[in-house]
């Protein structure tokens, strides 16, 4: 099923990933040339919601936030999934991190993760959708 992604084939490490929120099954995937990136892979039929979130996306990659980079997507395993590949961001779970950081440190993350919030609330929703829909969450990180 991967391995049907146009570019797959330079892919020399496929490791799954068990941690996020969504349903999506999630992959850190790296090529011959060391190149890294975060694979999701979702069932066909969130193709449209995928497909807004990736376009969407772009518009975020316009705002220089510290989030991947929407890099390609399109329909694989048949045309029973949806693949986003994405840029993978080198850094720390928050929940791991954010208990030993002092109380300043903690406040700019605040401060960071408020910002970029703004950012992407002020992409309208598609038509149909509304805002509470759509969940849209980032990977808050310490570097």
């Amino acid at each position: 099923m991967i391995r049907n992604i146009p570019g797959s084939d330079g892919w020399i490490t496929i490791k799954e990933l068990n941690k996020g929120w969504s349903r999506d099954r999630k992959y850190y995937v790296q090529d011959t040339e060391h190149n890294e990136w975060l694979l999701r892979l979702s069932d066909i039929s969130q193709h449209e919601r995928k497909q807004w979130e990736f376009e969407h996306m772009k518009q975020l990659d316009a705002n220089k936030l510290r989030i991947p980079r929407p890099v390609a997507f399109g329909v694989c395993d048949a045309g029973e999934q949806v693949y986003t590949l994405l840029s993978w961001v080198h850094g720390e779970d928050i929940r791991d991190v954010l208990p030993s950081l002092n109380q300043k440190d903690q406040y700019q993350l605040g401060i960071q993760a408020g910002q970029s919030l703004r950012a992407m609330h002020e992409i309208p929703a598609p038509s149909g959708l509304s805002h509470g829909q759509i969940t849209m969450k980032p990977k808050w990180t310490s570097t």
